[in-house]
């Protein structure tokens, strides 16, 4: 059961992410793109809820179900913006990108490290802050990139498929701004935890040190990029390629010193 979720979850979202950026040219692949998109989010909505009642909350120790909740709420929220604001063409961009991080999540181990019975507050805490503040990261990405492609069909002056379908420069930009903010402000708070309140839980002293060394990287670069936004300095697409820039060291956490670590952040509390 779990395998046929996972498979349903990946062959959704891959063809969500085909047929959104069909209808971009084409309008009447936009219903299938809606279906593909809704199996995936379900099947994935059904597998978080068996990882959670067979597993419990050690399930999400492990690094492919911690990006499956953060994929599962970056795509809760891009369904609020489509609903909301009417921003369709959003949506091709927000499924290719979770479809990547998903199938790729999908590699690493599900291997959970191993804790006590008992789970602090401050570890399901620190979990929280860590996915929803990854979630802002993976919003403001997305943004970043619908940013650069907009302005990239200005700057050629060649007014194509983006420039009539996406949202306006400045909200793209406000939007990236605000997620990098809120991401950081979020953020804070796990980068204190691991800094000062981590301990060798079953891994070895430098397993602390490197999540302290990752941790600390995320939080300087996203609060440079806010900072960047509060003093009034850069532009849209300084942003816009911050944003992208920095969702590396995100990626490089994920994929290097928590897979090899094995489990995210909040699982050295």
């Amino acid at each position: 059961m779990n395998v046929f979720l996972i498979v349903l979850t990946s062959c959704g979202y891959v063809s969500a992410s085909v047929l959104a950026v069909a209808q971009l040219y084409d309008g009447r692949y936009r219903r299938w793109s809606y279906l593909g998109g809704g199996a995936g989010l379900v099947s994935e909505t059904l597998w978080l809820i068996r990882q959670g009642a067979f597993e419990g909350f050690r399930a999400m120790m492990a690094v492919p179900d911690w990006v499956g909740v953060v994929v599962w709420g970056a795509l809760m929220v891009s369904v609020w913006f489509v609903r909301a604001k009417k921003w369709v063409p959003m949506l091709a961009f927000v499924y290719s990108t979770v479809s990547v991080l998903w199938l790729l999540s999908q590699l690493l181990s599900h291997r959970a490290l191993i804790v006590p019975a008992f789970i602090s507050p401050l570890a399901v805490g620190v979990w929280s802050s860590a996915s929803v503040s990854a979630v802002c990261f993976l919003l403001a990405l997305v943004f970043g990139i619908m940013y650069l492609e907009k302005e990239r069909e200005l700057r050629h002056k060649r007014a194509r498929l983006f420039y009539y379908q996406l949202p306006a420069l400045g909200e793209l930009d406000r939007w990236a701004g605000r997620f990098v903010g809120l991401g950081w402000l979020l953020y804070t708070p796990v980068w204190l935890a691991l800094l000062f309140l981590t301990h060798g839980v079953s891994q070895a002293l430098w397993c602390t040190r490197a999540r302290q060394v990752g941790a600390t990287l995320i939080w300087l670069v996203y609060g440079l990029a806010a900072m960047m936004r509060v003093l009034g300095r850069g532009d849209g697409h300084g942003m816009a390629r911050g944003a992208m820039w920095a969702f590396l060291s995100v990626l490089l956490n994920a994929w290097g010193i928590d897979s090899i670590c094995v489990g995210p952040p909040h699982a050295a509390l």
